[in-house]
């Protein structure tokens, strides 16, 4: 995004790293799901071809494209607590008579999985259907199935560290790996504060 001259408004486009002029660096080093492929950019004097542009100004494309690129990222939390669920049930394989003292038990976990992945299906199978794109309240049940996504990898992942036991403190482990994956999704833009902050601001849904 770029400020447009001699204007407040903003434009987007997608740019090559083949066009002279722009330099990407590699700067963060992520603890997990480093796969998301981080660079800063550094454009001097680039010039970009109107082909490249995606919206100028920008704030009403922003506005259509927001619910669908919050909702595909409960995907990260889906796969993440489904991951957990599994591996917890191989825990309990051996360890069942003591893990169902834990107050996040599997099938606790499972049954909330469940609720999340129905209202993200329902809500995809919505934004298919026809695009809510300015109904408050359509964003605000995608914002919050994305912060429940969130909150949910946070408890799966560490209900499944609690399942295994000693076992997951182990370095290199999947187990561990799952803890850091959930703080990805709770992390990632936008963070699980930055979702609450906008539901605290969006109209309650009837």
């Amino acid at each position: 995004m770029a400020k447009i001259a001699g204007s407040d408004d903003y434009l987007m486009a997608i740019v090559s790293d083949r066009l002279p002029g722009l330099t990407l660096k590699s700067t963060a080093h992520f603890i997990a799901l480093e796969g998301s492929n981080t660079f800063s950019c550094q454009l001097r004097q680039v010039f970009v071809s109107d082909e490249w542009i995606l919206a100028a100004p920008c704030a009403d494309y922003i506005d259509r494209i927001k619910p669908g690129f919050v909702l595909a990222q409960v995907g990260m939390g889906l796969g993440v607590i489904q991951a957990c669920v599994d591996s917890m049930k191989r825990s309990n394989q051996r360890y069942d008579h003591v893990n169902n003292y834990l107050d996040d038990s599997v099938d606790r976990i499972e049954a909330d999985l469940g609720r999340l992945r129905s209202q993200t299906y329902a809500l995809a199978d919505t934004l298919n259907a026809r695009p809510p794109y300015c109904d408050p309240g359509f964003l605000r049940r995608v914002v919050q199935a994305r912060a429940d996504a969130s909150e949910l990898s946070l408890r799966a992942s560490q209900a499944d560290m609690l399942h295994a036991g000693a076992r997951s403190y182990l370095q290199g482990g999947a187990i561990e790996r799952r803890l850091r994956e959930a703080y990805f999704v709770a992390m990632v833009t936008p963070a699980l504060k930055h979702l609450k902050k906008v539901l605290q601001n969006l109209p309650a849904t009837p």
